[in-house]
């Protein structure tokens, strides 16, 4: 009978909250069967720390999305959202979905659904969703969570077989609890679907290399193919970066897998590197790029909000047209500074406004994640040169297409986000190296 009766509770519980959001169903059922998962096979206490991270990076994210409905005011808007981008991409994913219902929405709407700015297979997927579902503009949040979730626990598991489960671990640790993923993560802004597709591109790709058996093998390469065409309907930028990362990574790995492929490597790029830097057409592609980016830089600089300067002082006194004369000596000095920015912008003394102290502890985060990257690189490839290559390799393409073409702050912020899943997992041997070298022994997570 007390069985009978706490049944009872259960069902007309998830009788009301299936009622509210009929998607916080969805994502229980969904979410459930991969955490069970992830936790097979590990330690007692390693499971009990990922268990354990996982309700809590979770736990927090559902509040975070249930305090947005109840800060909501029906009097001022229909919902609330985190971010005016968020915001956007729900109300347009309403628009498309009433026309395929053959609803109205007036002549402006329609305009704003077929315009190119902020373009995206995602706000298609909300649509569909909420055709299904109905509209659920704080349930849609859950997708981001789910696909967050989803890509860490891909990463993790890639990492630990890797690098062991203290430097695994760790790189979850600092991966859940990052600032900037938490909020975007409770937002339906790409990031976090974003990231999962990047996930499952680097496991499949791993998974593609090493595997034997040629089934799994070609399941993981049509698992990579689906992720690499999601990530070109999401964001077509970030393709660019995997693919490139990736091949970077690839090649030199290859490279370095005996000595006389390197000798040859290395004299092909001694004979021909000179003479392809030197034919006209490259050179000229490069300095277009550079131009580009520029002037993009220049853009981002006269946006509202907090920016930083890359160019010499004239280009930002005559005018758009002035990226377009840029000597050669001026281009690899805008380079070098673009880069330096990417790892130090925002620096703690130019923070001049209350929000911005906000981004002070982040940052302060991110300047520790890269220094201990660093130190951990070499002790990551002696334990799994493939998959540290790898992430380096996007690392390093994230640098050189993200960096060039910012001026602001948030913009930077919120693109170099993009290779913090890449970095953690570094930082993480990192970590581990350090305890390594200053302990007599490292207990390892696991039991």
């Amino acid at each position: 009978m007390r069985l009978a009766g706490w049944a009872v509770v259960l069902g007309a519980a998830l009788g009301v909250v299936y009622t509210v959001s009929p998607l916080a169903i969805a994502f229980a059922l969904v979410m459930a069967p991969p955490c069970w998962i992830a936790t097979r096979g590990l330690g007692v206490r390693e499971r009990r720390w990922v268990a354990a991270a996982l309700v809590t990076a979770v736990g927090a994210r559902v509040l975070a999305i249930a305090a947005l409905l109840v800060m909501t005011n029906p009097l001022r808007e229909q919902f609330l959202a985190p971010f005016p981008d968020a915001q956007f991409v729900v109300a347009r994913s309403w628009w498309i979905r009433n026309l395929w219902l053959g609803l109205p929405i007036g002549p402006f709407y329609t305009d704003w659904v077929y315009r190119p700015y902020g373009e995206s297979s995602f706000t298609y997927i909300l649509a569909f969703i909420q055709t299904v579902f109905g509209l659920a503009p704080y349930g849609v949040n859950l997708i981001s969570v789910g696909c967050f979730i989803a890509g860490s626990l891909l990463m993790f598991h890639l990492a630990r077989r890797s690098y062991g489960p203290a430097a695994a671990v760790t790189g979850l640790l600092l991966l859940l609890a990052w600032p900037t993923f938490f909020a975007w993560s409770v937002s339906v802004l790409r990031e976090s679907t974003q990231f999962f597709f990047v996930a499952l591109v680097l496991v499949s790709t791993v998974v593609a290399v090493r595997e034997r058996r040629w089934t799994v093998r070609m399941r993981a390469i049509a698992a990579a193919g689906v992720a690499l065409y999601a990530l070109a309907t999401l964001r077509a930028g970030v393709l660019v970066i995997v693919v490139m990362g990736l091949a970077i990574g690839m090649t030199i790995r290859l490279a370095t897998l005996r000595w006389w492929i390197a000798a040859v490597a290395l004299l092909a790029l001694v004979a021909g590197g000179p003479r392809l830097v030197g034919q006209i057409d490259v050179r000229n592609r490069v300095a277009s790029e550079v131009q580009l980016a520029a002037s993009r830089h220049l853009g981002h600089v006269n946006m509202p909000g907090g920016t930083f300067k890359l160019l010499d002082k004239r280009f930002y006194m005559q005018g758009k047209e002035a990226p377009f004369t840029m000597s050669f000596d001026e281009g690899i000095r805008f380079l070098f500074r673009s880069a330096a920015a990417f790892v130090l912008v925002p620096l703690p003394w130019q923070i001049d406004s209350i929000s911005g102290l906000a981004e002070l502890p982040q940052q302060l985060l991110w300047y520790l994640t890269i220094a201990c990257a660093v130190i951990g690189l070499g002790w990551a490839l002696r334990h799994d040169a493939l998959v540290t290559l790898m992430l380096a390799g996007y690392t390093l393409t994230g640098l050189m297409v993200i960096a060039p073409n910012n001026g602001n702050i948030g913009t930077l912020v919120r693109h170099r986000d993009m290779v913090v899943p890449a970095l953690v997992w570094l930082a993480g041997a990192g970590l581990c190296s350090v305890v390594a070298r200053t302990a007599p022994a490292v207990r390892e997570v696991d039991d």
